[in-house]
């Protein structure tokens, strides 16, 4: 049900949306051995693109590997997104990934500030989450304004 909604609402904004394979070979007991796994969504960004996974939650170091494994072994550098359930604030991990809840992905359109942050990058931010905090409070109060608007329907 969250994928159809992701799926929904990025279609509804306007993006071409692809399902990503990405393919790993790893060698087990001597032996080479190809496996595909699946990203949910790539988004097509002029010419970037953001992965975007989603998962229930990443509670557990095990459950965190298992969601974001397609994600790390792309073997480029566009951005990549896991959206979990719930309202959690944008966080992004030690190796870049971004994590956000359902709620505020469904209610602003982060991928138009990660096109912006990738355009930035070369000039000084640190990281999407620095970039993303200087404009938190701003975000945070359009997210509740549309949630109050959203809960009196």
């Amino acid at each position: 049900l969250m994928e159809n909604m992701i799926y929904n609402e990025l279609i509804r904004r306007g993006y071409s949306v692809d399902v990503g394979i990405v393919e790993v070979t790893r060698v087990i007991d001597g032996k080479r051995k190809q496996s595909q796994y699946e990203i949910d969504f790539v988004v097509n960004v002029g010419n970037n693109k953001v992965y975007i996974q989603s998962a229930l939650n990443v509670d557990t170091p095990e459950k965190k590997a298992q969601e974001t494994f397609s994600l790390r072994n792309t073997g480029d550098f566009f951005r990549k997104i896991v959206v979990l359930d719930g309202n959690r604030k944008l966080w992004t991990d030690e190796d870049g990934v971004i994590y956000v809840g359902v709620i505020p992905f469904l209610l602003e359109d982060i991928i138009v500030d990660i096109a912006k942050w990738n355009n930035k990058c070369f000039n000084g931010i640190a990281s999407f989450a620095d970039y993303m905090r200087n404009t938190e409070s701003m975000i945070l109060q359009e997210y509740m304004n549309k949630w109050t608007e959203y809960i009196k329907k």
